[in-house]
């Protein structure tokens, strides 16, 4: 049964900006190194509302293909990073 997976990381106000560049960066060039962007549904943030949350998407086989995927993201080096 295919999951999905909503993770959703609540900023400090005022650090969106920084933590898009950060990402933009050292983050999404990591996961594509190691070919773990291919799950990634998307990246969302909202205008109105919560502004300071950092919403992202998933898409997963099964729960094992969740769990296997994290783990080599977790078990990959991420290279220099600030």
């Amino acid at each position: 049964m295919t999951v999905y997976e909503m993770r959703t990381y609540t900023l400090h106000v005022g650090k969106m900006g920084e933590a898009v560049k950060l990402y933009t960066e050292f983050g999404y060039p990591a996961l594509q190194k190691g070919g773990q962007d291919q799950k990634l549904i998307g990246y969302f943030q909202a205008d109105t509302g919560t502004i300071n949350q950092l919403v992202h998407l998933w898409k997963f086989t099964d729960d094992a293909d969740r769990r296997a995927h994290w783990a080599s993201v977790f078990a990959a080096p991420w290279g220099p990073h600030p």
